[in-house]
């Protein structure tokens, strides 16, 4: 079915901007919607292409709104900046998002479902746990070091830290043992909570298909599998192929596969900096790099740390991209 307009939507937890446009720009629309009355306009809607910027609460939007029928896309913040014309307000924001959807070659973000995003949820706050037990440790490290103890970081030196705390030939005040016997207590509980964290994770990964599957690589366990489905996108979604031999490409495509242990041969970062705007700069992992072969054939594809350039204008019978 073909569609003739896109709907701008600027996120916010009260009150939403519209723009709504015609697929050639024109304006059709602007208004401010209270959060309670979204649900009743989008309806009143006929199916039109949806877009917003991918912040908070933008996949719950875009899964209400694909149940009304819309099809929905998200656009990073980063791309949507430059087309801001005026002063930055609701009004501008709402209708840069419709600028920039329309840019031919624009990327965008793949909507997550309530599933992928539990799966978030739990991957965040066992590393929320890891952050605060390393405040704890080190804030336990200080306390030592300031008595003349120098404690090695990690938490395999913890039983060294225990052994000079409970030490009784050990020069520390009697308060500061204490408070040195309460962080050390503040650590055994963060521990078990980490570890149950460890074990669901653990479990949740054994439950699809995915994830064991990136568990048979080198180096890849539970937790970094979870990580993997519950933050990259679905492997039926991915363009690099079909962008590869996209007629209308005007850039080239720089791929960057990363090796089984995760290391790239080239500053990502660096690279990404100097190319923007002069080429599209993917990073693929071992898995989507195995994807990416099955999709273009092996000649065309990259893996193990390879680099590759694909060039505006190839076919699927270039002898070499």
């Amino acid at each position: 079915m073909t569609m003739n307009t896109m709907i701008g939507i600027d996120l916010a937890k009260r009150v939403f901007q519209f723009h709504v446009a015609t697929m050639t720009g024109e304006v059709l629309l602007r208004r401010k919607l209270p959060r309670d009355k979204v649900h009743e306009f989008m309806a009143a809607q006929e199916p039109a292409v949806v877009v917003m910027e991918a912040c908070g609460s933008a996949h719950y939007w875009a899964r209400e709104f694909r149940h009304m029928g819309h099809v929905v896309r998200l656009i990073a913040p980063q791309y949507v900046r430059p087309f801001v014309k005026r002063q930055k307000n609701d009004a501008a924001d709402a209708e840069a998002i419709v600028v920039a959807a329309q840019r031919p070659e624009m990327r965008f973000i793949e909507p997550k479902t309530a599933e992928q995003q539990a799966k978030a949820v739990l991957f965040r706050s066992r590393g929320r746990l890891v952050n605060q037990r390393t405040e704890v440790i080190n804030g336990l490290r200080s306390v030592l070091y300031e008595y003349g103890y120098v404690v090695p970081q990690r938490t395999v030196h913890l039983p060294l830290i225990r052994e000079i705390v409970e030490d009784p030939s050990c020069d520390l005040p009697e308060l500061a043992r204490d408070e040195c016997r309460d962080m050390l207590d503040q650590i055994d509980k963060l521990n078990e909570r980490i570890d149950a964290k460890t074990v669901k994770i653990r479990s949740e990964a054994l439950k699809t298909p995915v994830a064991r599957r990136l568990e048979t690589m080198p180096g890849v366990g539970p937790i970094t599998a979870l990580a993997i489905e519950a933050y990259a996108p679905p492997m039926e979604v991915f363009d690099n192929a079909n962008l590869i031999y996209r007629p209308s490409r005007r850039l080239p495509i720089v791929a960057v596969s990363t090796d089984e242990w995760g290391g790239a041969q080239l500053n990502l970062e660096a690279l990404g900096r100097r190319l923007s705007g002069a080429a599209h700069l993917y990073s693929l992992h071992p898995e989507t790099s195995w994807e990416l072969t099955r999709l273009v054939d092996k000649r065309m594809s990259t893996f193990n740390g390879g680099v590759r350039i694909y060039m505006p204008g190839i076919v699927e019978d270039d002898e070499d991209p």
